[in-house]
């Protein structure tokens, strides 16, 4: 009878002290600058093209990056505005694309001096222009 009161009163005291020596998920930090836009739909590589099923809204600022992912592969896409339904056109800037690869917009960070500087640089390229005619 002692044995048995023992045991269980070592059983009672050792199994819970065994979840204390599970080490805790480290969290992930989230990437909130790239997100899966939708799948290649369809690739017309003769005419450099590409249809992708989106997935949600499609949004596509000034200086985001277009890109596709799929095992081993990797192409810049540029889209071209036309949509259909749930489907939107864009052409193949370099890479390969095949049928089933993730399309991920990543939100690219301009800093205030570039776009100063960018600024400056767009309106002497219009007064260069209007001085040529």
């Amino acid at each position: 009878m002692l044995k048995i009161v023992f045991f269980s009163l070592a059983a009672l005291v050792l199994f819970p002290s065994c979840g204390w020596l599970r080490t805790q998920p480290q969290p992930v930090e989230l990437n909130r600058n790239v997100r899966l836009a939708g799948r290649v739909y369809q690739v017309d590589q003769s005419a450099g093209y590409v249809l992708i099923r989106r997935y949600g809204p499609w949004r596509v600022s000034e200086g985001d990056v277009v890109e596709t992912r799929g095992g081993e592969r990797t192409s810049s896409l540029l889209p071209t505005g036309e949509r259909l339904g749930e489907h939107v056109a864009a052409d193949i800037r370099s890479g390969e694309v095949e049928v089933g690869d993730g399309v991920y917009i990543r939100r690219v960070f301009i800093s205030e001096d570039e776009k100063r500087s960018g600024k400056r640089e767009k309106s002497e390229q219009a007064s260069n222009g209007a001085d040529a005619r």
